[in-house]
């Protein structure tokens, strides 16, 4: 990965292939219609000697991007108003842009190099070379009014060519297909079509594996199209992108290659159009899917599933077997994005950690696996609390078991299936800075003697506050992922936000729900991730989406027993419903984005005439506990990895003394809640568009801390533990081709 290009000097230049209208303006080449043996108007003679026509034909050897002859052709020539040599192919432009300066190049150049209608079905193939890739800002947005579909519309996408990425070396990367480090995250063409493909921006590549796309028919026929292609460009650093000073590239992927170009085919015709599809698009067996009819106020969806689980109802595939070519070798650092691709066409992002080795060794993948943010809805059960050493990992373990298994894997050996979604989240963060009475009975981790341990309240005292194998009815709200250091199995990890209905009370017509909160918009991944994870809210609001009892009429006008603390000041709580349905908790932060959290707990009274509101518990029943996939040991004790008995007590010692970040207890000022009940109208968002929400990620600086102080014991007992320093760094899985 390139790390610093700011103060590098590059040189810059053009080949000249092709030129824009100005340029050969400037040295009196522009010609006339009928001039060079009678060929069509254009700024191409002079790079196509020789062009001649054939019939309405136009055919030429032209000077491709190297400036090597290329034999090339065009249709219907005559009708051309501008026809130019695009990089060695005759092209029909239809607009084009000029760059100056250190770009130098025409780009975004349009052009239609197939149109043909056949039984009714119009083909039209849509074609830009040298796509924009640079920007003077932290994101690319390019957008194509130009290039429209409409409802029927079927999509596929082709794309090739290479691009420089600036910096030093060998620097040009494929535009389909990067190589080299940093490329799992970065160096692709990317492109979204709203309303159509899923989750915003996609690399293209994966857009390609998924053809073709279908412009569903609106829900409201009134509602405008608005569906236009829109390109992007992963880098880190967009303003040194370009299409100058040429080279092979890592591992030669450039060689012979010249600029990126894209392609669009649009099949239309009226027996194509139909009803827009309940599902999100999706195409691979590891892409999520989910009703665009049942997303939360968030945007967000509720409850999806693995595409491969829509032709394989109450089944669970296994990753670690279907995606296996996607992680070659055993160590479980390395991506091939080409076969990712093949299993999911929604790009997940890696969070990984070096780990002391053995502590973070899993595999396919020495950590996690990301694909969005999304709601989980069903019974909520107690795991345990996880601690290694007393340092590494300290989050708070339960599981969700979701309906119909939706979402889950099979892992382990033999593979077996799980019953539970896995929720994760770091009480430093969380349970810390509770303060409602509820929430505070599960604050059991706390320091003791510099070392976290539970205390006061036990396992088996939290098992119970959760009902044991029964669970509490709860709507969970996190980052959905695999933890791939574990045998790839499900979790919402980091949670975001979490309700459980902690009591039910019915008493002839009326039904009362006691439910406990809390809501955060900011989260990290334990001790196998090395980044913090933030939910940005479109709307500047957060809610969490609490189902009515069954059969209930009516809500009452005010909720009771309020008892809200927020954990930042300025933070506004309140309450509303919606569509005879919903109870919404409705959280504002201080500012746009702000870092943010809240715990509270209200009862809301229903009206149900026919009392079918469910069991007190609202769980799916007793039996054994339920489970997620298969788990490696995470409270491994890396002191027992020392056989020296004294030397493993020295190093017990010298952990205990760490000076470890601690956040200082934040004041428990409760919050006064206004209890009436507001009414609110549901506006569709990002899931009812089939749109994927992504976790903005950012660096950890607990966990930079916590390294520091890790890495001076482990280097000073290296050979004891076993474990290399030269691995001591906050670890990002390579990808490669």
């Amino acid at each position: 990965m390139i790390q610093n290009r700011a103060g590098q000097a590059k040189s810059r230049f053009h080949f000249g292939y092709p030129a824009s209208k100005a340029i050969l303006a400037g040295l009196g080449l522009l010609v006339a219609s009928r001039a060079f043996g009678g060929v069509p108007l254009g700024p191409y003679p002079p790079f196509c000697p020789g062009a001649t026509m054939n019939g309405t034909k136009l055919v030429a050897k032209c000077k491709d991007f190297f400036g090597n002859q290329k034999e090339t052709s065009l249709e219907n020539a005559a009708a051309c108003k501008d026809i130019r040599d695009v990089n060695g192919d005759l092209r029909c432009v239809i607009s084009a842009k000029h760059a100056d300066g250190s770009h130098a190049t025409d780009f975004d150049i349009i052009s239609i190099s197939r149109d043909v209608t056949v039984n009714g079905f119009e083909t039209k193939v849509w074609r830009i070379d040298n796509p924009q890739v640079w920007s003077n800002t932290a994101d690319l947005n390019a957008n194509y009014p130009e290039i429209a579909f409409k409802p029927g519309d079927a999509i596929s996408f082709n794309a090739g060519g290479c691009v420089q990425t600036g910096g030093s070396g060998r620097t040009w990367k494929s535009y389909v297909w990067p190589q080299g480090d940093g490329a799992g995250n970065m160096y692709a063409g990317t492109a979204q079509i709203q309303g159509v493909t899923p989750g915003g921006f996609q690399r293209i590549g994966g857009l390609m594996g998924c053809q073709p796309w279908t412009v569903p028919r609106p829900k409201n026929p009134g509602a405008p199209a608005d569906h236009f292609l829109e390109l992007g460009y992963q880098d880190d650093g967009l303003g040194d992108n370009g299409y100058y000073s040429h080279d092979d590239g890592t591992q030669d992927q450039c060689k012979n290659v010249g600029p990126a170009w894209v392609e669009i085919t649009v099949v239309s015709g009226r027996e194509r159009i139909a009803r827009g599809p309940d599902w999100s698009s999706h195409c691979k067996p590891f892409d999520l899917t989910w009703d665009m009819g049942s997303e939360d106020f968030n945007g967000l969806p509720q409850n999806p599933q693995w595409a491969w689980q829509l032709s394989n109802p109450n089944q669970q595939p296994d990753f670690g077997v279907m995606c296996k070519d996607a992680f070659p070798g055993d160590s479980g650092t390395t991506i091939d994005a080409t076969q990712l691709a093949k299993c999911t066409s929604q790009d997940p992002t890696a969070d990984t950690h070096w780990a002391l080795g053995a502590v973070c060794d899993g595999w396919p993948l020495q950590g996690h696996l990301n694909w969005m943010i999304a709601t989980y809805t069903g019974p909520v059960t107690w795991e345990a609390i996880t601690t290694i050493n007393g340092f590494w990992d300290c989050d708070y373990n339960l599981q969700l078991q979701p309906q119909h298994f939706f979402g889950l894997t099979q892992s382990g050996t033999p593979p077996a299936n799980a019953t539970a979604l896995g929720l994760e989240f770091d009480p430093r963060e969380t349970i810390n800075n509770m303060g409602s009475k509820w929430w505070q009975q599960t604050q059991g981790y706390v320091m003791s003697d510099g070392v976290r341990t539970l205390h006061d309240v036990g396992d088996h005292n939290l098992i119970a506050l959760f009902n044991g194998t029964h669970g509490l009815y709860g709507v969970v709200i996190g980052l959905i992922g695999l933890d791939a250091n574990h045998g790839a199995y499900t979790e919402s990890h980091p949670v975001f936000a979490m309700a459980v209905r902690t009591r039910r009370d019915v008493i002839g017509t009326t039904t009362k729900d006691h439910w406990a909160f809390f809501l955060r918009n900011v989260g990290n991944e334990g001790g196998c991730g090395s980044l913090m994870h933030h939910w940005d809210s479109p709307t500047g609001e957060y809610f969490i989406q609490l189902p009515w009892p069954q059969g209930a009429t009516g809500m009452n006008p005010a909720v009771t027993e309020v008892d809200v603390t927020p954990w930042q000041d300025k933070t506004n709580v309140g309450f509303a419903q919606s569509d005879n349905s919903w109870t919404l908790v409705r959280v504002t932060p201080p500012s746009a984005n702000a870092e943010f959290g809240v715990d509270g707990e209200f009862t809301a009274t229903y009206t149900v005439p026919s009392n079918v509101s469910g069991s007190a518990s609202g769980a799916a029943g007793g039996g054994p506990p339920p489970k997620r996939g298969e788990r490696e040991p995470e409270e491994e004790d890396v002191g027992d990895r020392i056989t020296d008995t004294a030397v493993r007590a020295q190093f017990a010692a010298e952990i205990k003394t760490m000076k470890l970040p601690e956040a200082a207890p934040t004041p428990k000022i409760h919050l006064a809640v206004a209890p009436e009940v507001v009414t609110l109208e549901h506006v569709p968002g990002a899931a009812a568009s089939g749109k994927l929400t992504r976790a903005r990620t950012g660096p950890n600086s607990t966990r930079e801390q916590i390294d520091a102080e890790v890495i001076k014991v482990a280097e000073k007992y290296q050979k004891d533990l076993k474990v290399d320093p030269t691995k001591f760094h906050a670890a990002t899985a390579t990808a490669s081709k």
